[in-house]
Parts: C-alpha cells; structure tokens; sequence
C-alpha cells in the first residue's frame, strides 16, 4: 500500500492518494470494511480526503468517477455551490484532480 499526498494549492483541504492491491492493509489503519469488490473508494477522516484504488485490475474510469466524489466534498466544505449556468469552476478542479490523481498513478504502478 502506498499513500501519496496530493499537491493541491487550489483549496484548503488535504487530499491523499491509496494505491494498493488489496484493501486490507487500508481496512487496519484507517478501521474502514472495504472488500476487493470495491474497484475505489473516497472516504474523509479527520477533515482529510482520502480515494483510494485497487490497482489489480485499475482503469481511468475510476478516476473519473472517485474525482466526482472529491469535488463535490471540496465544494461542500469551502461553501461552493454548483452552479450549471456556470460551471467552469467545477469542470476546471475535475481536469485538474484527474490529471493530477493520474500523474500519481502512473508514476507508482
């Protein structure tokens, strides 16, 4: 298992990237009840954003769907409301969380 920081200057909100290839090295330090049925998962603790992927059988829709999860808390927590008239500011922190979760990704399989 590794757990990597993200670099994330755009909100104040720490976010951390699990790889590994089973969840239960997850499952003791942070008492979460993940099986391998789960592809990934985004849980908060202690204010902190963690997603976590099982890298057996990864693919980028994953990312995709996990970065759903992670925008939506990082809005909840600095007050951001959705907004579908203009929604620039979500679709730019989806790019970037995806790039960036990717880039991690890459570099540690």
């Amino acid at each position: 298992m590794k757990i990597i920081k993200l670099k994330n200057t755009i909100y104040p909100v720490n976010i951390y990237i699990i790889l590994t290839n089973d969840w239960e090295e997850v499952n003791i330090k942070f008492n979460t009840r993940l099986t391998n049925s789960y592809d990934a998962v985004t849980f908060n603790i202690e204010g902190n954003i963690y997603v976590g992927f099982l890298l057996q059988e990864f693919k980028l829709k994953y990312i995709v769907h996990e970065v759903i999860h992670v925008v939506n808390r990082i809005f909840k927590r600095s007050s951001v409301k959705l907004n579908i008239k203009n929604d620039e500011t979500q679709a730019y922190l989806t790019s970037w969380l995806f790039e960036e979760i990717n880039k991690i990704i890459v570099k540690n399989i």
